[in-house]
């Protein structure tokens, strides 16, 4: 019975090792499904928060857009009316 000891007592020790090498891994499966999450949330706020700033940008641009077209129509009115006057001009000269 003398030889079994050693095989059975290196059997026992392997054992050990492999369950400890097992809680290891476990916990770094637990560690790292807890990173997971983490990335996963900070991902979706960034999202968000891109989306939003799309949102913003694409608000800034139609605002620009406007005023744009605001201080083209008032140019234009000016001008309009500029063009208007002289034509008056113009015809009270040729009614003289």
């Amino acid at each position: 019975m003398n030889t079994s000891e050693p095989t059975v007592s290196g059997i026992k020790q392997k054992i050990n090792a492999l369950a400890l090498q097992r809680k290891e891994l476990a916990d770094r499966v637990a560690s790292l499904e807890n990173e997971i999450s983490k990335l996963e949330s900070a991902a979706r706020e960034q999202k968000e928060e891109m989306d939003s700033m799309a949102e913003k940008s694409k608000v800034l641009t139609m605002a620009k857009t406007l005023k744009s077209s605001d201080q083209l129509a008032t140019g234009s009115k000016q001008k309009i009316n500029e063009l208007v006057r002289e034509i008056d001009r113009c015809i009270a000269l040729l009614n003289k």
